[in-house]
């Protein structure tokens, strides 16, 4: 089954929340902090995960539950059903992927997905071109509500509430140095936070050990305890807790999940420890993650600026990691970003040559980390997704390159303002020089410049009929050179149905393409 296309028209505006009408539409990040975008038109719900998950899902009559299937960039379909919260604030659910692309059978067991409801960071004005084509089996069997199909892989543990039980005394027991992935509380489904374990991640998955207290075990001792989750098999999970005195250690079998939020829900295989079934959860301690020594930026070369001039690497942990140009092909619109990084988690954040490659379709999207020292180069896909404000967040597996990027690594790709070159200027450039065209903007009026290249995008100010000296950065679609060198009626024909990026001595945006000439 193939999604053939999902396009969707959004434009910038002031964060708002869904309409209660339509409750799952809206921006999302699901547990791994990647953003999700839903769209929701009464029983029918498409959504996109950047440019590499694409939705399409049917919304239960009271609205809580979407159950239908995902697509990935690779073809990969999944099955999923998520449940929303009653205040309408986060979900949780699970998914399985297919066996194939017709029988709809499920390949693999449930893995956990939980979400949270993020500031909306756009408006839908239209939703244009649903079309989906499969010569095999129809939608309508896969997202039909009643389809039993649904319901065999579905296999949910809901997080528990807090209880009524009294506090554990836990002040006496000894806080852990914070592991790679920080500090967790863990919380008894009956006593509520029992202690405090360090968790350290990689790609096979997590050890997370500290002291607890548990009151109906001995008194409520201190323990060591230690959980062991293995992402690739479930059924090797496993939890100990040694008695801290005397050393005895008892180990039980468990099963370890992804929560709602940043939370892992355990539970233990029979009666362990005096309860018949305990339940616990591990819940991330915000800001305990320890941070990394710093890039030294002046062991990293800074390139030469390209057509757009410089961009700033950085990631949201480390800051800036290095340096890149920016340059366009404007025939093939793919954009080529290239300089020298360190990347901590990697070969001690020694200077890396990176490429970053972006085209007109996701699948052209790559990342190449060359380590000139070793001679190592690691080339793979990557998904780069273009914001505005000139701005690219490039994401790829980085558990390619070390244990200690565990799953996706995301860093972001910002323009240096002024960067662009000012120094042999190859002639074209002084035909970006351009001014309102008095023939059609009559003077004493204004032309509008819009914060993004959309007729319904925001207008952030003004330009006067008489402006001159306008720097034309970028149109789009982009111009050729031939085309740049016309004039007259000839420039008015191809920038009639364009926007153009614009420098004018105080603003800086994006103006209708007609009302700009020599």
């Amino acid at each position: 089954m193939l999604l053939r296309s999902l396009i969707a028209l959004l434009i910038l505006a002031t964060p708002t929340y869904a309409a209660p009408g339509d409750p799952w539409e809206g921006t999302w990040r699901n547990s791994s902090h990647k953003r999700l975008w839903f769209f929701q038109d009464g029983d029918t719900l498409w959504g996109s995960a950047s440019n590499r998950f694409r939705y399409i899902a049917r919304v239960s009559p009271d609205g809580r539950t979407i159950r239908g299937t995902q697509f990935e960039k690779s073809r990969t379909q999944y099955l999923f059903e998520y449940t929303l919260s009653a205040d309408g604030q986060d979900f949780v659910g699970d998914y399985v992927a297919l066996s194939g692309a017709t029988d709809a059978v499920p390949s693999s067991t449930n893995e956990r997905m939980s979400g949270y409801r993020a500031e909306t960071d756009w408006v839908r004005t239209e939703l244009v071109d649903v079309d989906f084509v499969d010569a095999n089996t129809p939608f309508d069997s896969i997202l039909n509500m009643n389809n039993p199909m649904h319901v065999a892989w579905i296999n949910f543990q809901a997080p528990f509430e807090q209880p009524d039980a009294p506090r554990v005394d836990i002040d006496d027991l000894p806080i852990p140095d914070a592991g790679n992935a920080g500090l967790w509380q863990v919380i008894d489904q009956q006593y509520g936070q029992i202690g405090t374990v360090a968790m350290d991640e990689d790609a096979s998955g997590f050890v997370a050990s500290g002291q607890v207290r548990i009151p109906d075990f001995q008194g409520g001792i201190p323990l060591l305890a230690t959980f062991t989750e293995y992402s690739n098999n479930q059924t090797l999970d496993q939890a100990s807790f040694k008695i801290v005195q005397s050393g005895d250690t008892q180990f039980a079998t468990v099963n370890i999940r992804p929560g709602a939020g940043e939370q892992f829900d355990i539970t233990f295989d029979g009666d362990f420890l005096g309860v018949d079934r305990r339940t616990m959860q591990l819940v991330w301690i915000e800001g305990s993650i320890p941070p990394l020594d710093p890039i030294d930026l002046s062991t990293l070369e800074i390139p030469e600026p390209g057509d757009f001039g410089l961009m700033r690497v950085t990631t949201a942990v480390h800051g800036q990691i290095g340096t890149v140009n920016w340059n366009q092909d404007r025939e093939t619109l793919k954009v080529t970003m290239q300089g020298q990084i360190g990347i901590p988690e990697w070969l001690d954040g020694e200077p890396l040559d990176v490429i970053i490659l972006e085209g007109p379709n996701v699948f052209d999207d790559a990342i190449s980390l060359s380590h000139t020292a070793s001679g190592t180069t690691v080339t793979m896909p990557a998904l780069v997704e273009e914001d505005e404000g000139d701005q690219y967040f490039v994401t790829f597996v980085g558990a390619e390159l070390s244990d200690n990027l565990n799953g996706d690594y995301t860093i972001t790709v910002t323009h240096i303002p002024n960067s662009r070159p000012t120094t042999g200027t190859p002639p074209q450039e002084d035909l970006r020089i351009l001014r309102i065209d008095t023939d059609r903007i009559p003077m004493g009026l204004a032309v509008q410049v819009f914060e993004a290249p959309l007729r319904d995008a925001p207008v952030i100010g003004t330009l006067p009929s008489d402006a001159t000296g306008l720097v034309m950065r970028q149109c789009n679609p982009l111009l050729s050179d031939e085309q740049l060198r016309l004039n007259g009626e000839d420039l008015y024909n191809v920038m009639a149905d364009r926007f153009c990026l614009v420098d004018a001595p105080d603003i800086t945006g994006w103006v209708g393409g007609a009302f700009l000439t020599r």
